[in-house]
């Protein structure tokens, strides 16, 4: 007769090489680029993978890379509808592919303002990529990019980089604006 120490040893055991293997399937799929395969089965996908495929994407700087870290991007955002980070990549590949901002690309920049308002870990690409394209933004979303400029910046944590952030636009159409926010920032007692 088997002892019920024995089948608990043998759960626990089963469950370690279960959560084994499910830790190995993530790594494979977190560096595969978003997926793990097997054929033309995908038995785990990560949000997390395509994110870091259409980032590599974007940074080899080639033209012909771009729809492809879109397409990434949009199945990140299917499989994790809040990931900010991809709605604010298909904006960034609008502007390149286009020249400026389209309809769409103001729609997914603002769609990341509509999920999270405030982010100190995007803020300063959002501020700094909103500020390059000012002229092509709605007043409602120049209102909400403000808002998270003098909201992350007036943080002890975040004011330096808000600042030099601000301080760095080239933007002709938006120098005055970023200027302006600065000596807010900088006449705002901390947080």
């Amino acid at each position: 007769m088997i002892a019920v120490r024995d089948v608990k040893l043998a759960a626990a055991a089963a469950l370690a090489a279960a959560t084994a293997l499910a830790g190995l399937a993530a790594l494979v799929a977190l560096n595969g680029g978003g997926a793990m395969k097997i054929g033309g089965w995908r038995p785990l996908e990560l949000a997390a993978g395509y994110d870091r495929a259409a980032d590599a994407l974007i940074r080899t700087g080639r033209p012909a890379d771009l729809p492809r870290a879109e397409a990434l991007s949009r199945r990140a955002i299917a499989l994790h509808p809040y990931d900010i980070g991809a709605w604010l990549r298909i904006a960034y590949v609008d502007a390149q592919v286009h020249g400026k901002l389209t309809p769409a690309g103001i729609a997914a920049f603002g769609r990341s303002y509509d999920l999270v308002a405030y982010d100190p870990d995007e803020a300063s690409w959002r501020i700094a990529f909103a500020l390059q394209h000012w002229t092509d933004l709605p007043a409602d979303l120049k209102a909400e990019v403000k808002a998270e400029a003098m909201s992350v910046g007036s943080s002890w944590r975040h004011r330096a980089r808000i600042v030099g952030v601000l301080k760095g636009v080239t933007n002709p159409a938006a120098r005055l604006t970023a200027a302006l926010w600065v000596s807010q920032i900088e006449r705002a007692k901390w947080r």
